[in-house]
């Protein structure tokens, strides 16, 4: 009978796909290790985005420690809304092609 994958079931299929993307990129031999460094984390934001095989979509949501925002407020300075998904209106990979160096 089919189920749902438990947490732990997909927490260890992304983790064993990130380690294996990192295995991937550290054997390309013919580009310098910034461009191996930037394929490892396109390749994850691919993930991220449901873009692969390997997984769904995942969500990337804000949890900032419950105390940050008012002692930010206090200093003047920005803080983290906590909730905010930061990722459900664009692709990241897509992004992070369009940032300069």
């Amino acid at each position: 009978m089919s189920r749902a994958y438990t947490k732990e079931e997909v927490k260890d299929e992304m983790l064993d796909y990130f380690k294996a993307l990192a295995r991937y990129w550290s054997s390309q031999g013919n580009i310098t290790d910034l461009e191996k460094c930037e394929g490892v984390a396109f390749s994850i934001l691919v993930a991220l985005d449901g873009c692969s095989m390997s997984l769904p979509s995942i969500d990337l949501v804000l949890r900032p420690n419950p105390e940050d925002k008012d002692f930010l407020i206090g200093e003047g300075e920005n803080w983290y809304e906590n909730g905010m998904a930061i990722n459900n209106n664009c692709t990241l990979h897509d992004e992070f092609c369009k940032k300069e160096n």
